[in-house]
């Protein structure tokens, strides 16, 4: 191996020397760089920051010794372990850092190489473990890490490649690694450098052959390529590689003039400046004529001095957006490019206190006037300045026209000539002080030196008037023409001015005084205070801006003069002005007002008339400044403030630079003060870095989410403002808070908006968004919202069916009870109306009954007459009765009498009845006797109704029990129990109801309005007694009657009569009336006697009638005797009338017949139903006795006319051309001839064989045959022979004899003569 080693400054020529002298003189007045410093007090967790990078999001990763911190311009971070790999960045030693991507590769001193993912934030370990990883650099797509005595690791993508199976051949104590043209170079502690290609490692995987290509007789530190050049850093100083030779040579380092040797840990390069990073500070250098040549030398002095460094000991350097990181004890920060926008050179003079009233700058001296005394400043080189302390507490510094620098303080007034200017030992004179002598100053306590427009120095005192200056310095003349403040507004004069029109304005503590000479003669003044518009008559300064405009600084704010109106308009909070103290005022040479106050410098643009605030965080060197300490230097339009830290020089064109658009991003998230991450939380899909949705659970509350704008400028100044759509319409503001906290948001989707804010003006960039969705508890989410809203609509719908139903029963219950008293009313007036004409039909039946009672049939039709009669009235006096009970108008007649003897003889009127019905009674009572008082009428009722409603609904053969038993000296019952149909269950509860009847079908009973047992009630109720009853289908029913006993009531003898009370009419039974044989006949079927009756009476004698008191009985008699025409009524027990007429109709035998419904249901329904159960007609009740003797005859004689259609002919010739019947009458024909002619051969097959096959009994075969053909059984079986014989003479070549025999005839001569009766014609007369 060859080690050449050039030094490089040995082949400098004396030219070259002499030229690089120069140079280094030169850039050894370049600008200093301002630090600002950030340590534990910061919130950085550990001190020492061995390693620096940025990664893709514009953070700052920091490597310290007790792990990785990411730094985002506002506060450190240091990110969570990771669950799932158990593994930690915090608690080591962290010597490299690399962000590639999303990836952070972290090398560790005692776990080797791990890899942060910034998207998941997951942890994983990459090669080596325990080992220390010292070095990592990218090349194209690979990752390259160094491990201090381990060797290497190569990371391609998610695959890493472990390079240690040849220790031999590896480089070890690695102490720095870099890439060049595709090769690998590696530099160890002991001086060694080795190359590698990394060719075969891009192209076909893990090959590499280490080349040694030299050493150092020193120790290396790192390996950098900057600028197209192989750098080593060394613990002597700094070479350079030539990859081509592989000669190295050490690069000299030049300051002040000489060479020296550095220990340089680190160096970066940005336009052609080096910044190395030694163990003895900062150097910052120019890389010419292949020397470093040392512009600047940071030392760390005192801790966080922001003019320096705060540890000498350097271990990165990092430049990022203009901006040098120096990681040391401390993270440091710089500008490297542009320095601050407010340079404050008082920083530099090392002041005991920095305030500043007074400033002036010529072409070549600046001029400050401190606390701590006089300051001269050599512009040329800022090293060079003189501080004059006896010179202290300055007010005032001008320029004369003579080249002379004049300053004021409270001993006076002093010049300093500039010719010939040295600033270390400057000449001051001292102007005389005389106030007897009125050419010389009055006063030694000056507050104020201004030069007017014509060059002449004017000088204001604090209490003895102001005067000007007429002397001449060069020749020691300092004469004064000195004016009286007696008359301006206070005597205590601060500062003046000079307008445009030669109006000199004076400030002073009372107010503001216009001045105006004539000849130096003062010849006018005007003061000027509140009256005139003035904020407070305690101003401070004057300003005269380049429009000829007055512009007065107060205690109040800004005040503007308006010559037309010789008044003022004020600037306060109210207009944006924050502080209104203003002590100064200058403009820019963009016209814009610049006012110093006690909140910092404001900035007013006069066109928008709004104001602009600057503050200690863009460079200003305080928020207070002092009076009189402000200057624009006209060369430049730089301004000058004073204030208490110090003096501002700045260009106003560079303010805009303050105000930069940061990016904006999420940098944590905390949910109950607990940090979020992807691995524990499913609040985030991904870090909350580069989320930008967030999933919160109604429960998560507080929710932190901090944010910055990766603004790492030391004089940032950006304030945030955000909102919380859709909620928020308008900014909120949030000043220069990086955090926001959630508090207990509603359920729903929110986006949350935040932006950055310079000044007052809003940046332009699309504000950062973070959608955010609230999860509600299951009791409010969606769905549970949807059965909400379901169970309300079913509410809302229940409680409005449930007031609409209240509402029509309410409106119906009225209806009703209007209809209710309408009717009662009405039933009481027609009740009364039929008493009137029942009374004199009775009368009347009276009457004649006297007159016929000899005559058996009159007098029958008059009993029956009369019976029905008295029936309508007993319903007249219920109705009229119930009308009473409505309106309270019935009351007890109450008598004391025996109970038991007067029940016992009202039971006894019902046992004819009851034999009648074949139904047996049984009275019986535990007492013989029951004295107590009742109404004799009251309870005739009360044990009639109850008696004959048991009778009606029994059947027979049934037992009727009535038993009144005493059950206590108070309490008398009354029972009665039927062995009748029964009552339903459902019917029960209705059955005391008016008007209300039990259907029954299979036991239905037409008798009956519905009043009885309503009336019943209502008349035990009257007599304060109670009824009940209990039933069972077909078993019976058991009502019971509660009374009380009492024997208050008088005694009285109750008249009891024999008298038996009907159950409806009794009449005789029908009679049959002597006819004519050939009368048709007619089946009535009626339960009703009396109609049946009188049906009967309506037809004979030209009809023969049949009875039958129900359905079931009436099919029975009508299959038994065929009768011609049936009449029916609808309602009856056991079968009604709808039933009769289909079982009719179904009946071979019986489906001929005509049916006449006859019943009191009119509606039209009912009409339909009779009609479709197979009626030919419905007559309704009352009906007239014509009408009906009417539709009978019609129906008979519409009969034989179909008679004419089932004569034997026509069937036969039906039958021959086998035609489908569909008639019911031709196809019972079909079929009778169908048995003939199965034995027509049997000449003794006769009406009574037919009979049998036909499954009839012979009357009902002739009646049937009768009724449908008017032929008899023998006729009908004679004719279907001849019609036989008939067709067989025509169709055959048989002789009559053999047909004669063949169609049933013993005899051929009958044949012959029956044929010849029945044709007209004989046999043979047929044939031929």
């Amino acid at each position: 191996m060859t080690n050449k080693i050039h030094i490089y400054f040995s082949r400098l020529s004396t030219t070259n020397l002499f030229l690089l002298l120069c140079l280094v003189s030169l850039i050894s007045s370049a600008q200093k760089l301002t630090f600002s410093h950030l340590g534990l007090d910061e919130g950085l967790p550990q001190e020492t920051i061995h390693c620096i990078d940025e990664d893709i999001n514009g953070f700052i990763w920091l490597g310290t010794s007790d792990g990785v911190v990411r730094y985002d311009g506002h506060a450190f971070f240091t990110p969570q372990p990771d669950s799932a790999s158990g593994l930690d960045i915090a608690g080591y030693r962290i010597g490299a850092i690399l962000t590639n991507d999303n990836d952070i590769y972290i090398g560790t001193g005692q776990h080797g190489l791990l890899r942060y993912n910034t998207l998941d934030e997951s942890i994983s370990h990459i090669g080596e473990t325990n080992t220390n990883c010292t070095r990592i650099i990218k090349h194209k797509n690979l990752v390259i890490a160094a491990y201090y005595n381990s060797g290497l690791v190569i990371v391609d993508g998610a695959n890493y490649y472990y390079l240690n199976d040849s220790l031999d051949k590896l480089p070890l104590r690695i102490t720095g690694i870099t890439t060049f043209e595709n090769k690998l170079y590696v530099g160890t502690h002991d001086g060694y450098i080795y190359s590698a290609s990394l060719t075969n490692v891009i192209d076909s995987g893990i090959d590499l052959n280490f080349k040694l290509l030299t050493k150092l007789d020193t120790n290396i530190t790192n390996l950098k390529t900057i600028s197209n050049e192989l750098l080593v850093a060394s613990t002597n100083g700094i070479y350079k590689l030539n990859h081509k030779t592989s000669e190295i040579a050490m690069i000299p380092v030049v300051k002040d003039k000489n060479l020296i040797n550095l220990h340089i840990n680190t160096l970066t390069f940005k336009n052609d400046i080096y910044y190395l990073g030694t163990s003895s500070g900062l150097y910052i250098a120019k890389y010419t004529n292949d020397s470093l040549i040392i512009s600047n030398h940071y030392k760390a002095n005192k801790k966080y001095d922001s003019s320096t460094i705060n540890s000498d000991t350097i271990n990165e350097l990092f430049i990022a957006n203009n901006l040098l990181f120096i990681g040391n004890i401390n993270l440091d920060i710089t500008a490297i490019e542009t320095q601050n926008v407010f340079e404050q050179p008082t920083n530099d003079f090392s002041l005991d206190d920095p305030s500043v009233f007074a400033v002036y700058d010529t072409k070549d001296y600046l001029f400050i006037g401190s606390s701590s005394g006089l300051i001269i400043s050599n512009n040329n080189d800022k090293s060079q300045f003189k501080l004059i302390d006896s010179h202290n507490r300055i007010r005032g510094i001008t320029r004369d026209t003579k080249n002379n620098v004049w300053f004021v303080n409270h001993k006076g007034v002093f010049v300093i000539p500039l010719q010939n200017l040295d600033i270390h030992n400057p000449k001051i004179i001292a102007v005389p002080i005389d106030a007897s002598d009125t050419s010389k100053l009055p006063s030694e306590n000056i507050r104020h030196i201004f030069k007017d427009k014509s060059g002449d120095i004017w000088v204001t005192t604090f209490n003895a008037g102001f005067c000007k200056f007429i002397g001449n310095v060069a020749n020691s003349d300092f004469s004064f023409k000195n004016y009286s403040s007696n008359e301006l507004a206070s005597v205590f004069t601060l500062s003046m001015v000079e307008d445009h029109n030669n109006n000199y304005w004076m400030s002073t503590q009372k107010g503001l005084s216009k001045l105006n000479f004539e000849a130096d003669q003062l010849i006018a003044i005007k003061n000027y205070d509140e009256s005139n518009g003035l904020a407070t008559r305690g101003v401070l300064s004057s300003y005269i801006d380049t429009d000829n405009t007055l512009w007065v600084a107060s205690r109040k704010g800004l005040n503007k003069y308006n010559s037309e109106t010789d008044s003022f308009t004020s600037y306060g909070k109210r207009e944006g002005l924050s502080n209104t103290f203003v002590y100064n005022i200058n403009e820019d040479d963009l016209g814009n007002l610049w006012l110093s106050t006690n909140g910092g410098l404001f900035k007013f643009n006069k066109t928008t008339e709004e104001f602009t605030n600057y503050n200690p965080k863009d460079g200003v060197q305080s928020t207070e400044f002092n009076l009189g300490a402000t200057f624009k230097n006209e060369s430049n339009g730089y301004l000058y403030f004073g204030g208490i830290n110090g003096l501002n020089i700045f260009n106003p064109h560079r303010i805009g630079e303050l105000d930069q658009e940061g990016n904006i991003k999420f940098t944590s998230l905390k949910i109950k003060d607990h940090y979020m991450s992807p691995g524990i939380s499913d609040a985030l899909s991904t870090s909350i870095v580069n989320s930008k949705s967030l999933n919160l659970n109604y429960n998560d509350f507080p929710v932190n989410i901090d944010f910055s704008a990766l603004d790492f400028r030391p004089n940032s100044n950006i304030k945030y403002v955000y909102k919380l759509l859709p909620d928020d319409k308008e900014w909120n503001t949030l000043n220069s808070k990086h955090s926001i906290q959630l508090l207990n948001l509603s359920s729903k989707s929110y986006t949350l908006q935040i932006q950055g804010k310079s000044r007052n003006d809003l940046w332009k960039k699309h504000p950062l968004e973070l959608h955010i969705n609230v999860t509600p508890p299951w009791y409010k989410s969606n769905v549970a919202y949807l059965i909400y809203l379901a169970l309300f609509l079913s509410l809302v719908y229940t409680f409005y069916r449930i007031s609409l139903q209240r509402q029509i029963a309410g409106q119906e219950s009225k209806r009703l009870q209007d209809l209710d008293n309408l009717k009662s009313r009405f039933i009481t007036n027609i009740t009364h109306e039929f008493r009137t004409p029942l009374t004199i039909i009775l009368g009347y039946i009276g009457n004649l009954k006297e007159r016929f009672s000899g005559k058996e049939d009159v007098n029958t039709s008059l009993n029956t007459i009369e019976q029905n009669s008295n029936n309508l009235l007993n319903l007249v006096n219920q109705m009229l009765d119930l009308a009473k009970l409505e309106k309270g108008r019935l009351n007890l007649n109450l008598i004391q009498n025996d109970i038991v003897a007067f029940s016992n003889h009202i039971v006894a009127g019902f046992l004819s009845i009851a034999t009648d019905k074949h139904i047996s009674i049984h009275f019986n009572a535990n007492q013989d006797e029951i004295m107590m008082d009742f109404d004799a009428e009251k309870m005739r009722q009360i044990l009639t109704n109850m008696i004959s409603n048991a009778l009606k609904f029994s059947p027979e053969n049934s037992e009727l029990k009535i038993s009144v038993n005493k059950l206590n000296p108070t309490t008398l019952q009354i029972q009665i129990t039927d062995e009748g149909f029964g009552i339903s269950e459902d019917a029960l509860p209705h059955i005391f109801d008016r008007f209300y009847q039990v259907e029954n079908n299979e036991h239905s009973v037409s008798q009956g309005t519905g009043i009885g047992l309503a009336l019943t009630k209502e008349l035990v109720e009257l007599c304060n007694g109670i009824i009940t009853v209990e039933s069972k289908l077909d078993i019976g029913t058991s009502f019971t009657i509660t009374l009380p006993i009492t024997t208050s009531a008088p005694k009285e003898h109750i008249t009891l009569s024999d008298h038996q009370i009907p159950l409806g009419t009794v009449v005789p039974q029908l009679n049959e009336t002597i006819s004519d044989d050939d009368s048709n006949t007619v089946l009535i079927v009626e339960d009703n006697a009396d109609m049946a009756r009188y049906i009967a009476s309506c037809l004979q004698p030209d009809y023969k009638v049949s009875y039958a008191k129900n359905g079931k009985e009436g099919l029975t008699l009508a299959e038994t005797t065929i009768p011609d025409i049936v009449i029916t009524d609808v309602m009856m027990p056991i079968m009604d009338g709808f039933q009769l007429t289909q079982k009719l109709q179904a009946n071979t035998k019986t489906n001929h017949i005509p049916i006449v419904m006859l019943t009191s249901k009119a509606m039209q329904e009912d009409k339909l139903e009779g009609i479709t159960s197979g009626a030919d007609a419905y007559l309704t009740k009352p009906f007239q006795k014509e009408e009906l003797r009417l539709r009978i005859h019609m129906l008979i004689a519409k009969r034989k006319q179909l008679q004419e259609r089932y004569s034997v002919k026509t069937i036969v010739e039906t039958t021959k051309h086998k035609k489908e019947a569909s008639d019911r009458n031709i196809i019972f024909l079909n079929k009778v001839i169908e048995g003939i002619h199965t034995h027509l051969d049997d000449s003794k097959f006769g009406a009574t064989e037919l009979a049998q096959f036909m499954a009839m009994s012979d009357s009902q075969l002739y009646r049937k045959l009768k009724a449908v053909s008017n032929t008899s059984t023998a006729i009908f079986i004679r004719k279907v022979r001849l019609e036989k014989g008939k067709e067989l003479l025509k169709t055959t070549e048989l002789s009559v004899s053999e047909i004669a025999y063949s169609t049933g005839f013993n005899d051929p001569n009958w044949f012959s003569k029956a044929f010849k009766d029945e044709f007209e014609q004989s046999p043979s007369e047929f044939r031929n």
